[in-house]
């Protein structure tokens, strides 16, 4: 409900409160799968911007097209080549380089499975275009190489930790990573264990995406209903302003003072 009313919040703002949610939750994936002794990167973990870099010679793309570029380059990459696996429980991620794309819902009139949807459609016309305009472009070669025929693995997150299926194949992922590994270490039930360690994955994931846009959500409201948007308001004198502070200062002290002499008079 918060975003019909925030229609008139300054861009630059939004942009900016969305890039950190966005960033925060693709550190949060990379480190996750890290931890579990997978190769991945992005987020705080290093670049993926090289990707697409010799498919394409980025000097010849027209500032038209930039953008185009720039929407095809994945937000991580985990290489699940040498993961461990349970036999009865393997993931699209095993066995294959994938590239990832981490997304915010944008609209209320769209769920987290549309918006995901709309992902690898996107990303294969951009490549596409890109490969017809450019001669001797390879971009959707390139693409065909990572994950399973060239999916990227869309990572869709709302504002109630309602997420895409992808984020419960990465979940699914590391959880069973963890599995084979506690079951060299103890005798007991794979899929308990397995069931423990992915409910703890879901409710981290969950409850960090929820923080996340609270905090987002917040900063928008801040931002929408303040005279200057804090985060875009110069650091200048404001004589208005200080006015008012000093009445409400001024204000503050006299009531102290009233307050402190009625109580020695009684």
């Amino acid at each position: 409900m918060v975003h019909h009313f925030l229609v008139h919040v300054p861009c630059t703002s939004v942009k900016i409160s969305a890039r950190t949610t966005h960033d925060a939750f693709n550190t949060l994936i990379v480190q996750s799968v890290k931890e579990v002794g997978i190769p991945a990167c992005g987020g705080g973990f290093g670049s993926v911007k090289g990707i697409f870099s010799k498919q394409i010679k980025q000097t010849n793309v027209l500032p038209a097209d930039q953008d185009r570029l720039n929407g095809i380059i994945p937000d991580f990459k985990i290489d699940g080549r040498g993961a461990l696996q349970l036999p009865d429980r393997p993931t699209k991620l095993h066995g294959v380089v994938t590239l990832g794309e981490v997304k915010g819902l944008a609209k209320v009139s769209e769920t987290v499975a549309q918006r995901a949807g709309r992902i690898n459609s996107d990303i294969k016309k951009s490549a596409a275009a890109l490969d017809a305009k450019y001669p001797g472009s390879t971009v959707s070669m390139e693409l065909m190489k990572y994950g399973q025929t060239g999916e990227y693995l869309a990572l869709v997150t709302g504002s109630l930790a309602n997420c895409s299926a992808d984020v419960s194949v990465l979940v699914d992922f590391i959880a069973g990573v963890k599995t084979v590994r506690a079951l060299e270490q103890r005798s007991t039930h794979p899929d308990q264990l397995f069931s423990t360690y992915r409910r703890s994955l879901l409710s981290s994931f969950g409850l960090f995406t929820t923080r996340l846009w609270a905090r987002h959500i917040h900063d928008r409201f801040r931002d929408a209903v303040a005279v200057k948007a804090p985060s875009l308001s110069p650091q200048f004198p404001d004589p208005d302003r200080d006015i008012t502070r000093e009445f409400h200062s001024h204000a503050r002290r006299a009531q102290h003072r009233g307050s402190h002499r009625g109580a020695c008079g009684a």
